[in-house]
């Protein structure tokens, strides 16, 4: 399939400007477990990064309508393969999430069709993935699934062999995540200068955030990774 036609069918990739590679985004509006938590104090869900910024821009919200709009259509599959084949590293839904076992089906064959490209997929829809697998559903050495966490400082979820947490003042579980200190050079600032430009409302000028050369969340023998929350 020719990449005109695969972004007539799927539209375009995002381009996550911190992260390794590109990504693919959904409406967070559209997300069921997470428009739920997005209500509840102290869930990770909270004040979510998705519905501002850039991501509530009328072009931004139009293309990933689009997008969750493709997902149905039947050469959906090529059409992503197509787009992601040439990527050394993919995250699924920087915005939005998992919406149906056959949509995570889905992601699994587009994965499967693009074994040189490592694949990232976060989600709260532990129910759909619960349920992929009990179907029988397995998932390629290149697809990371990592169930998140629902609360700030909460557990991780058990039963899976990938999951992410976030925390604030709880402890790290298992890989700490870094990026909220690193710079776009890759260069890593300590945690009293973080503060200190926390404190100085200077973050946004400082550029933090980025991934550098980490890719904990694309390897699978990472079993939790920790996010700070942002």
């Amino acid at each position: 399939m020719q990449l005109i036609q695969a972004k007539e069918i799927a539209h375009t990739l995002s381009n996550p400007s911190k992260m390794p590679g590109k990504a693919y985004s959904l409406p967070a509006t559209e997300c069921h477990v997470g428009a739920r938590l997005r209500g509840v104090p102290g869930s990770v869900c909270e004040g979510c990064y998705a519905m501002k910024g850039a991501y509530a821009w009328r072009p931004t919200k139009q293309a990933m309508a689009k997008r969750l709009a493709s997902i149905a259509h039947p050469q959906w599959v090529d059409a992503m393969v197509a787009q992601i084949k040439r990527q050394q590293w993919f995250r699924w839904h920087d915005s939005g999430d998992l919406q149906s076992v056959a949509h995570l089906a889905k992601i699994v064959a587009v994965a499967e069709q693009t074994p040189n490209t490592s694949h990232w997929l976060p989600t709260r829809e532990k129910a759909i993935v619960k349920a992929y697998g009990r179907a029988g559903g397995t998932f390629p050495s290149n697809l990371v699934v990592r169930v998140s966490g629902a609360m700030v400082d909460g557990n991780a979820p058990k039963g899976f062999s990938n999951t992410s947490t976030v925390y604030e003042s709880g402890d790290v579980i298992g890989k700490g995540c870094i990026a909220y200190r690193t710079k776009a050079n890759g260069d890593v600032v300590s945690e009293s200068e973080f503060q200190a430009l926390k404190k100085a409302k200077a973050l946004k000028d400082a550029d933090l955030g980025h991934c550098g050369d980490c890719r904990a969340c694309w390897d699978a023998r990472v079993q939790n990774v920790s996010y700070h929350k942002h």
